[in-house]
């Protein structure tokens, strides 16, 4: 496959988030070859504010001529980013330089924006809805980008569990409303562009339950931007329901705690799903324990860490990212394998042949060409 190469030195923006937490250069940077267009677009307006990138990168980096940047947030999503730099540069060579970018929450918002506005050329984000609500301007989005297109997923199988104890005699958010009980929930952020706190916001208001309606009846929200943080405020008291994602956290929950997750109506899953595009899922009885849940619990779905890119990234690179994902897909799993099934973050093995799905924005041309070459895509 021939590469194309640019000569001229780009332009490289940096911006700070909306929430001022901006961004760390976290792992590693080296240097390589890059394609015609790769750089960002020039600044926009809503970047011009910020300080100028040269006071804020290395010398090596302002100095390259080619380089080519990811927003990877944290945790699992920066591992991913990192593997796929290294693949770029094996496949490429000397001259490249790439770049991470991470900050606890980019995936849900910070990411997105950066990329949209032509600041970096991936961002890894989780779940592939709030790409599809960024493409669409829903949701906190307030402006669409209609340019996002995904590269490749990485599955895993995860939803929005609600889970509260057992002794404050609530079986389903209709209890909620008509209880009105002084209840403490452990989420995401509520009001701050959190793709967690957001879906809490939305699910309780899908039962015209407010956040002032909880306030007003002595209960509160309690700040938690990971699931741990959610499920150990339970267990130190502090809260009576963990309300967040990654499910296999509620297992030390349940462990100590009768718990009760509650159930999403059809009629609100369908809600969610028309007014955002949130998807359904499942918990099985008994998947915590012989009895926990009780029965089979609808919730909604929170699966998925995906690559996603713009129409500006070169058909060239967007074909060769695909083909570093699934080729290099054994240093991703590599990160997971020693790790117990029941804390492991990622589904294992990861197959080509469901990579290219459910990424929640159409396809970047040049990975579609890929799957379809490689016959991982029918």
């Amino acid at each position: 496959m021939q590469i194309k190469i640019f000569s001229e030195k780009p332009k490289l923006h940096c911006r700070r988030s909306d929430t001022g937490r901006g961004y760390l250069l976290a792992l590693t940077v080296i240097c390589g070859l890059a394609w015609a267009g790769c750089s960002p677009a020039p600044t926009p307006p809503a970047a011009q504010t910020a300080a100028s990138s040269k006071d804020q990168m290395p010398g090596f980096w302002r100095n390259a001529k080619r380089h080519v940047s990811f927003d990877g947030s944290a945790s699992n999503l920066s591992l991913i980013t990192r593997t796929l730099g290294e693949g770029l540069y094996q496949r490429v060579g000397p001259g490249f330089i790439w770049a991470v970018f991470g900050a606890r929450g980019h995936a849900y918002y910070d990411g997105l924006i950066a990329l949209g506005e032509g600041e970096v050329d991936f961002a890894m984000i989780t779940p592939p809805v709030v790409a599809q609500m960024a493409k669409e301007g829903k949701g906190y989005f307030k402006k669409a980008y209609p340019d996002l297109r995904g590269v490749a997923v990485y599955p895993q199988n995860d939803w929005l569990g609600c889970a509260v104890l057992s002794k404050m005699e609530i079986s389903s958010f209709e209890d909620i409303k008509a209880k009105k009980p002084a209840l403490r929930i452990a989420t995401g952020p509520i009001g701050q562009n959190d793709g967690v706190g957001f879906l809490a916001e939305q699910l309780l208001q899908a039962y015209g339950i407010s956040v002032k309606d909880v306030e007003s009846w002595g209960g509160k929200f309690l700040e938690a931007r990971t699931s741990g943080v959610a499920v150990q405020k339970v267990l130190d008291g502090e809260a009576d329901m963990a309300c967040h994602e990654a499910w296999k956290s509620f297992y030390q929950l349940v462990a100590k705690f009768p718990v009760k997750f509650l159930p999403v109506s059809e009629e609100v899953l369908n809600q969610l799903q028309q007014q955002f595009g949130f998807q359904r899922s499942v918990i099985r009885k008994g998947l915590y324990g012989s009895n926990t849940p009780d029965r089979d619990t609808p919730v909604v779905d929170f699966s998925d860490w995906v690559l996603i890119t713009t129409t500006q990234l070169p058909d060239d690179l967007g074909y060769l990212t695909a083909q570093v994902a699934v080729e290099n897909r054994k240093d991703v799993e590599a990160f997971y394998t020693s790790v117990p099934e029941r804390e492991r973050g990622m589904d294992l093995p990861l197959k080509p042949e469901i990579m290219w799905k459910n990424v929640g924005v159409p396809l970047h041309p040049g990975a579609e060409r890929y799957y379809k070459e490689k016959g991982y895509m029918k």
